[in-house]
């Protein structure tokens, strides 16, 4: 392929996970690591020109003598695996050029807005959808070629809390949805791994009551509420106590849609007048 030339048919550039090109289904070997370091931390800030001197302290620890033209030797190799014109020279620095839907982390947004938007409308099932859809195409650490930089630890901070809210909201559908035993064992794991994150916590007190088992669902919250006080000198936040005191009365509300909706956070008409 000339590098003057697009490659022909569909690009896609995954960077929730290892960096990846796929052009027609194929993946296209991105050579040698500073031109993947590079590519990352464009597609970082796709559509954005990258000042040269930020892309220099991301490829060397040690600057080499000429880093503009060590680095256009890096451009010139990505521009042979993407075509010329979709590495941009502006300014003073470098931009790579992606198109609606190309980038994983553009839909994987997209998908977590539209779940968002389920919620707010009290749609499982596309709750269920579109969360299963967004965290179907996480793969691992986004921009793990970039996992020693300060630069896209933010970014990468913050896909990882919207993937953990996309969880969140995927076993509360399931839950929603009746699949409550395919979500205790997971919410488990989960609580193992973040042992403070409260809606986990609710969504596991829910699922375990609306499998018969009251006691068990009683026993989280008194283990939340020693661990809370213990560790932090806090109370279980609103939605955790509200669903005790619900579980306590032997609330037949807990067996609706609308109760996963209230452990989301969602306050529903229904809920909020009962």
């Amino acid at each position: 392929m000339s590098p003057n030339t697009l490659p022909e048919g569909e690009i896609q550039f995954h960077v929730l996970g290892d960096l990846a090109v796929i052009v027609n289904g194929v993946e296209v070997p991105v050579p040698a690591q500073k031109p993947r370091k590079l590519l990352s931390m464009l597609l970082s800030r796709a559509g954005q020109s990258v000042p040269v001197a930020l892309l220099s302290d991301i490829l060397w620890t040690k600057q080499p003598k000429n880093p503009r033209k060590a680095m256009q030797v890096y451009v010139f190799r990505l521009r042979h695996v993407l075509g010329y014109d979709r590495i941009q020279q502006r300014g003073e620095g470098y931009a790579v050029v992606t198109y609606p839907d190309e980038l994983d982390v553009h839909r994987f947004e997209a998908l977590a807005k539209q779940a968002l938007n389920a919620k707010m409308y009290c749609d499982i099932k596309d709750l269920a959808r579109y969360s299963a859809e967004a965290l179907d195409m996480w793969r691992g650490r986004p921009y793990v070629d970039l996992a020693e930089s300060a630069v896209t630890a933010h970014e990468v901070s913050r896909l990882e809390e919207l993937r953990t809210s996309l969880l969140e909201l995927r076993i509360g559908a399931d839950i929603g949805l009746e699949n409550h035993f395919e979500t205790i064992p997971e919410l488990r794991s989960l609580i193992m791994r973040f042992p403070f994150h409260e809606r986990f916590r609710t969504l596991l007190m829910l699922a375990l009551y609306r499998t018969g088992r009251q006691g068990e669902a009683l026993k989280v919250f008194h283990e939340t509420l020693v661990l809370l006080d213990r560790e932090l000198g806090i109370l279980p936040g609103r939605e955790m106590s509200t669903t005790h005191t619900r579980i306590l009365q032997s609330d037949p509300f807990l067996m609706s849609a609308d109760a996963v909706l209230e452990c989301l956070g969602e306050v529903h008409p229904k809920a909020a007048h009962r």
